[in-house]
């Protein structure tokens, strides 16, 4: 990540079956974000459903236009 850099994070799989609370593990390594200065940003996707058609378009059109890079393995 570079200095200043943003993050999304959706999801967290790994923690469904967890049991207790104090078990749960955050990002990972904390002292990274701290010393580069990220942004974190946590969403749930149904939370934008509504808006799922707006984003596909949008974000193809940066894909066209190399406004966002893209790398499908």
């Amino acid at each position: 990540m570079n200095s200043h850099g943003r993050v999304c994070v959706c999801g967290c799989i790994s923690e469904y079956n967890v049991r207790e609370e104090n078990t749960l593990k955050g990002p990972y390594p904390f002292k990274s974000i701290l010393h580069k200065e990220l942004s974190i940003f946590g969403f749930i996707v149904m939370t934008y459903m509504d808006q799922a058609d707006k984003g596909r378009k949008q974000l193809l059109e940066w894909i066209k236009n190399v406004n966002i890079k893209k790398d499908f393995f």
